[in-house]
C-alpha cells in the first residue's frame, strides 16, 4: 500500500473538483476538474457526454469550511 493523501491534500482535491449541476432544474448531475485558471477564466475538463454547450449548467465548489452547502456557484449561460 502508498502513502495515503494527507487531509490537505485531500481537501485540496474537493476544492478543484466542482459538481456540475445540469439544466435549469439540475435534476442530472457530473463531475470536473479545473485544469487551469487565468484571469477570470477557468479551464474544466469533464466528460464530453456530461454537458451540452445549449444546455444551462451551475457550478458548485466546495472546500472544508462549506462541505455540506457550496463555497462558490457560478451560472453558465445556455446556448
Amino acid at each position: 500500500a502508498g502513502v495515503p493523501f494527507s487531509v490537505e491534500l485531500q481537501w485540496n482535491a474537493i476544492a478543484y473538483t466542482p459538481k456540475i449541476k445540469i439544466g435549469r432544474e439540475g435534476s442530472m448531475t457530473a463531475s470536473a476538474v479545473v485544469i487551469a485558471q487565468k484571469d477570470s477564466e477557468a479551464y474544466l475538463l469533464t466528460a464530453q457526454h456530461s454537458l451540452d454547450e445549449s444546455v444551462e449548467c451551475t457550478l458548485e465548489f466546495y472546500n472544508r469550511r462549506n462541505y455540506y452547502s457550496p463555497a462558490r456557484v457560478i451560472k453558465t449561460n445556455s446556448g
